[in-house]
């Protein structure tokens, strides 16, 4: 439903969370709107900004280049025409929020947290690390596995005009501009209490985007260096699920404590092991390292696999849509709409199908 008055979101919005909130969970809920508040009020045109003599030259640069790609993002990849991504917002920091992510000890399966909006999640979000941080000491009291990870940008969904953050502005154009395709498939498409479904069908969409969006500039520098690094986080991304399926393997068995606490030790020990001849392939790139470097538990893999578990159906209904998007979301959007076991059912035997369908070489094929 469309508000005809945008003023209205913001009465409507805090009373949805005096309805649906606990009374624990109402000061969580303020201190979000007013961090959003806050990002609000920093955000200006982009027009402004790059028309301003004290910008950097690269930061003019990189919003000039977001402001064709959200052009792009409308007229090429049909996403939403809205005010989202017009304004540019300085936040003085690393990351928008941290999200902690948990686990019990022995499940790779992450614990959810249910908002007025957004449905049941796979993290929960703070706009101060200091409070993710003592959210999650909480919960390791409690015995659980948890991990916070910063995030570069979050999408309202629609509710409001999200800016561009400063934490979206990457070196690599690839890296902003899939940023931004990513937060408006969210826009285009959201299910609630399905966090796997959403980010799988935002992540394809990006990656399609950015194919597409090199196509029209012609950088097949860029757009290969791009492939290198997506080709690298794919082999990556499938060791984190090939360690995760091994301990769902260990915690489906009904074992002793003490013996699952040790075969788990094992098998984070099997996954350095597994990196660090991975990474022998990569001429010296170590993106990873830092987080592998961390002390990994069940919930760093169960955020891997949120974000990656289902991504290979949806590149799979994208090829299988030859290139018309509106398919390919109308498809999407009606597999959404079943119940949930449908829903993965479905997407399950269209991946059966795989074999099936090979991709379609162009010059910028992915």
């Amino acid at each position: 439903m469309k508000l005809k008055c945008p003023w209205l979101k913001w009465l409507i919005f805090p009373a949805l969370l005096f309805l649906f909130a606990s009374c624990s969970s109402i000061s969580y809920f303020c201190d979000a709107i007013k961090g959003h508040f806050e990002i609000l009020n920093k955000a200006e045109p982009i027009d402004e900004v790059i028309s301003r003599e004290a910008t950097p030259p690269h930061l003019k640069k990189t919003l000039i280049n977001i402001r064709q790609a959200r052009e792009f993002a409308v007229l090429e990849l049909l996403l939403p025409a809205n005010g989202s991504y017009f304004r540019y917002a300085d936040i003085g920091r690393k990351c928008v929020t941290w999200n902690v992510i948990a686990t019990e000890e022995f499940s790779v399966v992450p614990e959810e947290w249910c908002f007025p909006v957004a449905g049941c999640v796979s993290y929960k979000g703070f706009f101060n690390p200091r409070d993710a941080k003592n959210f999650a000491s909480d919960l390791q009291e409690r015995g659980l596995d948890t991990c916070i990870v910063g995030a570069a940008a979050y999408s309202t969904l629609g509710w409001f005009e999200d800016p561009i953050l400063s934490t979206m502005i990457y070196r690599r154009e690839s890296d902003y501009v899939n940023v931004l395709f990513h937060e408006l498939a969210h826009q285009k498409l959201y299910v609630k209490n399905d966090t796997a479904f959403n980010e799988a069908f935002a992540t394809s969409v990006a990656e399609e985007g950015i194919r597409r969006w090199f196509a029209r500039t012609g950088d097949v520098e860029a757009y290969e260096e791009y492939l290198i690094s997506r080709q690298r986080s794919r082999k990556f991304n499938a060791l984190i699920l090939r360690a995760r399926d091994k301990l769902k393997s260990l915690y489906n068995q009904k074992t002793s404590p003490e013996v699952m606490r040790r075969q788990k030790v094992e098998i984070f020990q099997q996954l350095q092991t597994d990196y660090s001849e991975l990474k022998k392939q990569w001429d010296g790139d170590a993106r990873y390292d830092a987080w592998m470097a961390k002390r990994l538990n069940n919930a760093h893999l169960a955020l891997v696999a949120t974000y990656n578990d289902i991504v290979p159906i949806f590149r799979l209904m994208i090829q299988q849509s030859d290139g018309n998007l509106k398919s390919f979301y109308d498809r999407a959007a009606f597999i959404s709409s079943q119940p949930y076991e449908k829903r993965h059912q479905v997407l399950k035997q269209i991946y059966a199908q795989r074999e099936k369908w090979k991709p379609v070489p162009t010059a910028f094929s992915p």
